[in-house]
């Protein structure tokens, strides 16, 4: 493993050099994942997630959505953006040109990684369409209060974290402000959009965002089991609510799901 992981990490390092020598010395190196594209990575992130992109798995359900039945869209909102491995997949294949795109992530930990794996993405250093918000979704009852996050340093999200606890270290807790899906459609301008969301369970909150949820052409969703988000609605609870307000399944994989309002969309491409 460790003899691939080097193996990768110097074509990487070759790659980033023919795209214009895009290595942040604050973020990190770049390496390359089976996705196709050269991504960031801080220093400090684990060696399981490390390797996970490396070969190709790190957020592999919600790629393998996004290209095999994500329309392409003038908006797009993605909650729980992470460092930006779904962020670049989705920026370079499914936002139309002149397109705008908001990335939201609580773990400030990941943000320069994130707001470096954008810049990446071919005309990102000329558009001003892109935008990252520090912030975690809630409902609209809760929009910009203040709340306390556990996060881990090196990166894992919650529930990875909560099932290899041992492996990564502590939590650490942070302050982050917290936006209903409304709100963050009303802040950046769009009237629509298509939402990517990786929340770990604050899904479940935008549920009662009844006024957001209409404003949404078509979404990939991840949802988890009960034993991980300590919250008593199912994946299946959530699916029935979107399904009442509107939003048909048509495609499935793994935990990750493409929901969309066939009154917005003549012809899908699932």
């Amino acid at each position: 493993m460790k003899k691939d992981l080097k193996r990768y990490a110097k074509i990487a390092l070759r790659e980033a050099a023919f795209f214009g020598g895009a290595i942040c010395a604050k973020s990190g190196f770049a390496i390359v994942a089976t996705t196709g594209y050269v991504y960031k990575v801080p220093r400090h992130m684990n060696g399981m997630d490390y390797a996970a992109l490396t070969l190709g798995r790190y957020e592999k359900a919600e790629i393998k959505i996004l290209r095999d039945h994500f329309c392409k869209a003038a908006n797009i909102i993605e909650v729980g953006a992470n460092i930006g491995i779904v962020t670049r997949v989705a920026i370079m294949e499914k936002l139309e040109k002149e397109g705008r795109y908001l990335a939201v992530e609580p773990n400030p930990y990941a943000l320069d990684a994130l707001y470096g794996n954008i810049r990446m993405c071919k005309g990102a250093t000329k558009s001003k369409g892109y935008f990252v918000v520090n912030a975690a979704l809630c409902g609209p009852e809760d929009n910009g209060k203040t709340g306390t996050l556990n996060v881990r340093p090196n990166l894992s999200s919650g529930l990875a974290s909560h099932t290899r606890s041992g492996a990564l270290g502590p939590e650490t807790p942070v302050q982050v402000t917290m936006r209903s899906l409304s709100s963050l459609l009303d802040r950046s301008g769009m009237e629509s959009a298509s939402l990517i969301i990786d929340a770990e369970g604050a899904e479940i909150d935008m549920l009662a965002d009844t006024k957001g949820l209409k404003r949404i052409d078509q979404m990939a969703i991840e949802l988890h089991e009960t034993s991980l988000t300590g919250r008593e609605e199912t994946p299946n609870d959530v699916l029935q609510n979107l399904q009442k307000q509107g939003f048909k399944v048509a495609g499935r994989e793994a935990n990750t799901y493409y929901l969309y309002r066939p009154e917005r969309f003549s012809r899908l491409t699932a």
